[in-house]
């Protein structure tokens, strides 16, 4: 399976004893480069779309944007690197990786 790392506002929420006092817009997942392309696709089979607009995967860009249908799903942006690779990242995908938490395979 795909063992992604949850980011961001997501990973915060979870430090609240009351969820709902921490709003979360998307879920941010990293996964490998490697799994990427693998991980997007199990989005889409799972009913989330990549977004169309100007987020597609370029050599250029680092994540991409899936969204629900009719709107009723959170977003879902799927990382394969923390920032552009042409703006040096002072923490490195691994070094995250390795002090993540594991969740479960999906």
């Amino acid at each position: 399976g795909i063992a992604p790392t949850l980011l961001n506002d997501s990973a915060v929420q979870r430090l609240y004893a009351d969820p709902a006092l921490r709003v979360v817009n998307a879920l941010d997942l990293l996964v490998d480069t490697a799994e990427a392309e693998r991980a997007s696709a199990r989005l889409q089979r799972l009913g989330l779309t990549p977004s169309e607009q100007g987020n597609e995967r370029r050599p250029s860009r680092f994540h991409l944007l899936h969204r629900g249908v009719d709107g009723s799903a959170i977003p879902v942006d799927l990382h394969w690197r923390l920032s552009p690779p042409y703006r040096p990242c002072a923490v490195e995908r691994e070094a995250v990786r390795a002090r993540a938490r594991p969740l479960a395979e999906w």
